[in-house]
């Protein structure tokens, strides 16, 4: 796939267009043949944010912190779906800004936690109990 023709239409483009990085599951949506869909819509999905979005390092943190930087896409979208007026926050300030009504928004996503709070992860391909009350203490 070395034509510009056939990178965009596997999505890798935008927002897909960095080398692997350390987040598995960027990592596995970037690469997937089966996730070109996908790819191109998160990539329409940026190009409606990107304008009102605060952070000068959102598309370098993209592969680092992908579920949390996919929510704030989303997020903003979402209001922008629903016709309300979005501005761009200051960039120490919450991600989303809505004009009216005025609302300030920080799009949050739960991690797996450090130290003692972290939710163990079971090894690829084992079975294990579900770690409910870890949970339950993340979204806390």
């Amino acid at each position: 796939m070395s034509s510009e023709k056939e990178t965009e239409d596997d999505g890798k483009f935008g927002l897909f267009s960095a080398p692997d990085g350390p987040d598995k599951l960027y990592t596995f949506n970037r690469n997937s043949e089966f996730r070109s869909e996908f790819r191109i819509e998160v990539n329409r999905m940026w190009e409606n944010f990107k304008p009102i979005c605060p952070d000068r390092h959102f598309e370098s943190e993209f592969q680092k912190q992908f579920l949390a930087r996919l929510w704030e896409i989303h997020l903003g979208n979402a209001f922008l779906d629903n016709r309300l007026k979005l501005n761009q926050p200051p960039r120490n300030g919450p991600d989303i800004q809505i004009v009216t009504p005025s609302i300030w928004v920080e799009a949050i996503s739960v991690t797996s936690g450090q130290g003692e709070n972290r939710v163990f992860e079971l090894p690829a391909g084992q079975a294990g109990q579900f770690p409910e009350d870890e949970i339950i203490l993340r979204l806390a």
